[in-house]
């Protein structure tokens, strides 16, 4: 006789599909708005940093909310260990690269990966309280599977 194990349900996260779109784009948005008085450099990073931002963060933000509970916290953590693992992968090709085809580009880069260390938590963090603000009471509760 085979004995089937009883495994525990997966508990899923329900994600608010407006309430994500439209945080992930306006946390950065509202980063550069309040840190336009002060720097421009909040500007220059939403235009050098944005578009590879939604084109990562949305997929990884995802696959993050279906798994845990939706938090300013999670959404920092997560797009600062997202933008580490593409740092990594990004300096692994340039070591593995010939020397002389990226070596004059060496400065600029680390010049972005301080600024990307900055503003992906930054971002990560308001879009992760926006979602929290926005997400209507449906999508709060958890769904087993």
């Amino acid at each position: 006789m085979i004995r089937q194990s009883k495994q525990s349900p997966q508990l899923r996260h329900p994600i608010d599909p407006v309430a994500f779109f439209l945080a992930m784009a306006a946390g950065p948005l509202l980063v550069a708005l309040l840190g336009f008085p002060l720097l421009l450099i909040p500007v220059f990073a939403l235009v050098i940093g944005g578009p590879l931002y939604l084109a990562i963060g949305i997929p990884v933000m995802l696959v993050t909310l279906s798994r845990n509970k939706a938090s300013a916290r999670l959404f920092g953590w997560t797009a600062l260990l997202t933008f580490t693992a593409l740092l990594c992968a990004g300096a692994l090709i340039v070591a593995l690269a010939p020397s002389h085809t990226f070596a004059h580009d060496m400065g600029s880069a680390v010049i972005l990966s301080l600024f990307g260390f900055v503003f992906a938590p930054l971002w990560g963090s308001t879009s992760g309280w926006l979602y929290t603000c926005w997400r209507r009471e449906l999508y709060s509760h958890t769904v087993t599977l």
